[in-house]
């Protein structure tokens, strides 16, 4: 699977990129690609069908966001993964992903190339899932195994990471 980078114990886990910045550049790729001339078109039948799929994976995707942002909220965490982490969330929409912020983002990044017309938009939603899996991720599942220990192992095999 992959190989954990365990060090000392730390305060935060160990995201060196934020992980929106991630997803943000794999979008700016999408759009400079097709700007430049490469569009890249599957579009077959109806183009509303997939305007209205990717609209509903936006809205999806943010209200999965915005889901998760209310249970940092409502247990007073920053939900920077670069900051401490004094309690484990295992409500809301972390009942169902351990990741959903990304997840979510993800969706929204599908959806808008749908709703643009815009299949590289779409399709780098996937490296850029890959990367935050290698730059943050595991980096945070180490973290919050150190931090919680028994508690957090539970939570994963009960848990899926995405969905």
């Amino acid at each position: 699977m992959y190989e954990k980078h365990r060090s000392s114990p730390s305060d935060s886990a160990v995201v060196q990129i934020p992980p929106p910045l991630i997803l943000l550049a794999a979008l700016g790729v999408g759009l400079l690609i097709h700007w430049l001339g490469f569009e890249f078109f599957f579009w077959v039948g109806n183009t509303l069908m997939w305007r209205l799929i990717g609209g509903v994976l936006c809205l999806l995707g943010l209200t999965i966001n915005a889901l998760a942002v209310l249970e940092f909220k409502r247990t007073h965490q920053n939900p920077s993964p670069r900051t401490p982490t004094p309690q484990l969330i295992e409500k809301g929409p972390y009942r169902l992903s351990r990741n959903p912020m990304y997840l979510g983002l993800g969706l929204f990044q599908i959806g808008l190339g749908l709703l643009l017309m815009n299949l590289w938009v779409s399709l780098f939603a996937f490296p850029a899932w890959i990367a935050v899996f290698y730059l943050a991720i595991i980096p945070e599942e180490d973290y919050l195994e150190q931090r919680f220990g028994d508690q957090y192992r539970q939570y994963c095999q009960t848990v899926r990471r995405w969905i």
